[in-house]
């Protein structure tokens, strides 16, 4: 006779049944459904054993109506504080996300939204998501077309690579930038063929521009988190990232914690040179743990700190070894791209980064800054006389888009993480191809090859970047189709399972979490997300068409789709 389980004197809280639970454990393995208890999964298996032995009076039954149940989505870099920055502002998204083809697009959103607020002279007004690629005509919005909409008012555009705005010459003056301006180093202050300033400003451009353009009301803030948290939820996402805090953002998100507001697990990462002012505050190593939660969370902790090495490979601010086919942003010749800060400097904000015992994830999206970013991490080992792997360090870098195989190589070397990008084969392959030629564009983002390497690839959105949609993100990764329809590395392709695990174990695993969360395991935390279609068993293509049912963060519903 079969050997009979003892009823638990817990019953469950739930039991999710009726469709695929794609667990993604060690064996990637399928069952049938799952029972959780106070916010942990405490059953795997089959539906009978489940009901048999975990169902109480009190036990309430979801019917997945043969969907599937995945892991809640972990989300390996994005700007979720960032993100309460873009309400109220003008969406200047193109196609298939927005209708913004042209100047005269961009000119009447802006002034639909001016005429709506009755804005008075003088006011700012401000529009988010712009991408000259999408300009059908080849005519970008630039200093003089905004004047020509808003003579008397000060206007800025936040570029869709998040590494630029664009402004007129009212926001100009506002700002104290004139014709005199030098450009600062790892910036680019955008002229015209006269030297005239065409109010494009990038990277470390930007930096005047901050106090103008990212104004919050400290008593908004709580309803803007609440509004990013219902973003990020309804596409499934349980654990997010801040994925380059200010001060602002780390004390707003604390308190939101110890408030009780969270409904999901944040964690930030600040900027490697706001390290020393944040340690003067507060306590850094408490600020790694947690924040208010028994640890099954919601909460916020600080995860590390983050270095930006380049720019944005659409923006051509992305630092390469080889020049970009087409000229730079203001029309140089023979142009790489853009370099934040030299070698010596990084080095040393790597030093400061791990002399704190802190996890590193660095922006790099070129090949050149790639470098900087490996030969950062090499320099410290090296001073420090520490081999490769000694310290379990996770260090990742961040978009990787431009990797090549001898980079993948030294990750593999020193157990980097590669966060990789694959919504750029669809939003910004074609303009990669065209500044970048077919064969580097088809290498971007290869994820089939660091795979096949034995390392531990996570995907993500970077949003604002592009956008959140989690099912999207997979479709990208295992389609890799550019939005004019052209096949871009077919061969860097991944299977669903495979695109899976890049957006729950392996992100978990990116933040030191994989044991407690990431996969449906029993012991794990109940962080789960409910699908209408089982993503194992639809057409490729029809990926991007799965919906978002329900979201669980620790066993309690934090998004239903109405």
């Amino acid at each position: 006779m079969a050997a009979c389980t003892p009823a638990p004197q817990h019953r469950a809280d739930a039991i999710y049944h009726n469709g695929a639970v794609i667990t993604v454990d060690a064996q990637r393995s399928v069952a049938e459904a799952v029972a959780i208890a106070d916010g942990k999964i405490v059953a795997v298996g089959s539906t009978e054993q489940l009901m048999a032995q975990w169902r109480g009076s009190e036990t309430t039954e979801i019917d997945l109506q043969g969907g599937a149940l995945l892991p809640g989505f972990i989300d390996p870099h994005s700007h979720f504080f960032m993100a309460t920055m873009i309400v109220g502002k003008v969406d200047l998204q193109g196609p298939p996300l927005g209708s913004i083809q042209s100047v005269a697009d961009v000119q009447q959103a802006l002034l639909a939204e001016a005429q709506r607020r009755n804005l008075a002279a003088g006011e700012w007004l401000m529009g988010w998501g712009y991408d000259e690629n999408n300009m059908v005509d080849g005519v970008w919005v630039d200093r003089f077309n905004l004047d020509a909409a808003f003579p008397d008012n000060p206007v800025g555009l936040f570029h869709v690579s998040g590494h630029g705005v664009i402004l007129n010459s009212q926001a100009l003056a506002a700002v104290g930038l004139d014709e005199e301006s030098p450009t600062p180093a790892g910036g680019v202050i955008g002229r015209n063929d006269e030297g005239q300033l065409n109010g494009w400003l990038m990277e470390t451009a930007l930096y005047p521009v901050y106090p103008f353009m990212f104004k919050l009301d400290p008593e908004s803030l709580p309803e803007l988190i609440a509004g990013v948290q219902q973003l990020y939820a309804a596409s499934g996402i349980t654990t997010a990232q801040e994925g380059a805090a200010d001060l602002r953002a780390v004390t707003a998100l604390q308190r939101a914690a110890s408030a009780g507001e969270l409904v999901m697990d944040v964690v930030a990462y600040p900027q490697s040179h706001l390290l020393a002012e944040l340690q003067g505050q507060q306590d850094l190593d408490a600020l790694r743990a947690y924040q208010a939660t028994d640890g099954n969370g919601p909460g916020f902790r600080v995860g590390g700190c983050k270095i930006v090495s380049d720019g944005s490979p659409q923006a051509r601010t992305a630092l390469f070894t080889a020049p970009y086919l087409v000229p730079g942003p203001s029309g140089e010749h023979d142009w790489h791209g853009t370099a934040l800060m030299e070698q010596a400097q990084l080095n040393q904000q790597f030093a400061e980064c791990y002399d704190r015992d802190l996890q590193v994830i660095i922006h790099a999206n070129g090949d050149g800054a790639i470098d900087m970013a490996i030969n950062g991490h090499a320099a410290y080992l090296a001073a420090n006389d520490e081999q490769p792997g000694q310290v379990d360090r996770r260090t990742t870098i961040i978009h990787s888009q431009f990797v090549r195989q001898d980079q993948l190589d030294a990750y593999q070397q020193y157990a980097m993480v590669p966060a990789l990008f694959t919504q750029h084969t669809f939003f910004f392959a074609d303009a990669h191809i065209r500044q970048r030629g077919e064969q580097q564009a088809a290498f971007m983002s290869p994820m089939r090859r660091a795979i096949d390497m034995g390392l531990r690839p996570t995907n993500h959105t970077d949003f604002m970047v592009t956008p959140l949609n989690q099912m999207f993100l997979l479709w990208t990764a295992v389609n890799r189709t550019s939005r004019e329809g052209v096949l871009v590395g077919g061969d860097q392709r991944i299977s669903v399972m495979e695109a899976i695990a890049a957006q729950t174990i392996n992100a978990a695993y990116q933040y030191f979490e994989e044991q407690r969360k990431g996969s449906i395991e029993v012991g794990k935390l109940a962080d789960l997300v409910v699908l209408d279609k089982n993503p194992l068993s639809v057409e490729p293509m029809a990926l991007r068409d799965i919906k978002v049912n329900q979201t669980i963060k620790a066993g309690k519903v934090i998004y239903t789709r109405q």
